[in-house]
């Protein structure tokens, strides 16, 4: 059974200590074994989501960048992005719950970001209303326009909207 491993597999009979990443290396470049993953940015008209755009549209494996929010600010954070000369592209979503959905639909990865009406001073249930009703609504559109996505939330208190964002996604038979 060894045997038929080694060949199977070409196992070298060496010690771990004495294997060599070259090989693996080589099948992990080739173009075959690359995904491209399209990311959705809820919330991108942010100085976070700004700085989390322009990190992301460096990343070679990001092939697609949503940006999406209720504002029309979002453009020129596109239009700022778009100038870098990578094989990723941005596009914006801006106004009704119908372009958000459409921002979602297709992508991999969800990230959840605040909005800047919340200062820090408010008080802990004042920030829970302002952001919770956007939180709920996004995460219901996430469970249906995107069921597979990985949802990603940064926005405080995050012991409250991560159970939020959970629930929503049972009550929506996620």
């Amino acid at each position: 059974m060894e045997l038929a491993l080694k060949h199977l597999f070409k196992i070298n009979s060496a010690p771990f200590s004495s294997f060599h990443t070259s090989s693996v290396h080589h099948y992990l470049t080739k173009a075959e074994f690359q995904k491209s993953i399209q990311i959705a940015i809820l919330g991108g008209h942010t100085r976070l989501g700004t700085y989390t755009s322009f990190l992301l549209k460096q990343n070679p494996l990001v092939s697609r960048l949503h940006l999406a929010e209720s504002t029309e600010q979002i453009p020129n954070v596109a239009i700022d992005l778009n100038t870098f000369d990578t094989k990723c592209q941005v596009e914006t979503y801006f106004g009704s719950e119908e372009c958000i959905s459409k921002a979602i639909k297709g992508a991999d990865v969800i990230l959840i970001l605040p909005t800047e009406e919340c200062n820090p001073a408010t008080p802990l249930g004042e920030r829970i209303m302002i952001q919770g009703k956007r939180l709920y609504n996004f995460a219901k559109q996430c469970t249906i326009y995107a069921p597979r996505a990985l949802i990603v939330v940064n926005v405080p208190p995050i012991s409250v909207s991560v159970p939020l964002v959970s629930e929503t996604e049972t009550m929506h038979e996620f």
